[in-house]
């Protein structure tokens, strides 16, 4: 991220503090430009974590646990520390993927801390739940026929990161190249037609009619439920670790 850029985000975000009456903990970049296959005209897609005064804790009413900002190129999300937490609990696939996403804000390495409280709730089974019905999403539209390259690689995308977690027992990365390198063996019309794909979305090209008709996209159910049926359920863990964590991040934030 430009340097340029990256002052008008923090600057941003100082302010929805204040109109938030908040304390974001954390942001990171996300989408296209943490995807690794951003090109000129794309958003920037910002997710922060926040958590509030103490007393808004102590109140009978619940404070916000989100908020969404969108305005020009900018788009910003973010989650409230209990909700954070409470994907944690759960291995919420989109909570680990802000967790490899690029940092752009990290108040007293809060990110470090998190990932350390949230790591013993990881389980693959959670991720490979989240990517099969992403995948069963983006088929009924994508292999209909040609659909937009950047929808085809976002099919690919969520297949390489099934493959991932099944493959390395832990959160895929969110950088594109990276998964290709791992999940893909090279020289195969896998390995061609992802790289191709992303050419045309970083060129600019992502809403070009696209034919998808790699073997990756059209097998992974098959390997996913395989893989599934051979892992038993997850029990349920003890909360009181994230709990702890929950109560010393407020407490530390409103001394």
């Amino acid at each position: 991220m430009e340097d340029r850029k990256k002052a008008e985000i923090l600057a941003r975000l100082s302010e929805l503090e204040t109109e938030y009456q908040m304390r974001i903990l954390a942001a990171v970049e996300y989408g296209s430009h943490a995807y690794g296959y951003a090109s000129e005209g794309s958003d920037h897609d910002i997710r922060l974590i926040y958590v509030y005064p103490m007393e808004r804790y102590l109140s009978l009413s619940s404070p916000q646990d989100s908020i969404q900002v969108i305005e020009g190129d900018l788009d910003i999300c973010g989650w409230e520390l209990k909700r954070t937490l409470s994907h944690a609990a759960k291995s919420n696939a989109t909570f680990w993927e802000w967790m490899q996403c690029p940092v752009i804000l990290d108040r007293l390495r809060f990110m470090e801390q998190l990932k350390n409280a949230a790591r013993p709730y990881f389980a693959e089974k959670s991720i490979l739940y989240a990517n099969t019905g992403m995948l069963q999403s983006f088929r009924q539209e994508v292999m209909s026929g040609r659909k937009p390259a950047k929808n085809c690689l976002s099919i690919m995308r969520t297949a390489m990161q099934a493959i991932y977690a099944m493959q390395y027992h832990a959160a895929p990365p969110v950088d594109i190249v990276t998964l290709i390198d791992q999940t893909v063996l090279p020289g195969t019309q896998d390995a061609e037609e992802c790289r191709k794909l992303l050419e045309l979305c970083k060129s600019g090209h992502g809403d070009a009619p696209y034919t998808l008709t790699c073997e990756l996209a059209s097998s992974i159910d098959e390997r996913v439920r395989l893989w599934l049926s051979g892992h038993p359920e997850q029990e349920e863990q003890d909360l009181r670790t994230l709990d702890k964590f929950f109560r010393s991040v407020v407490l530390d934030r409103t001394e």
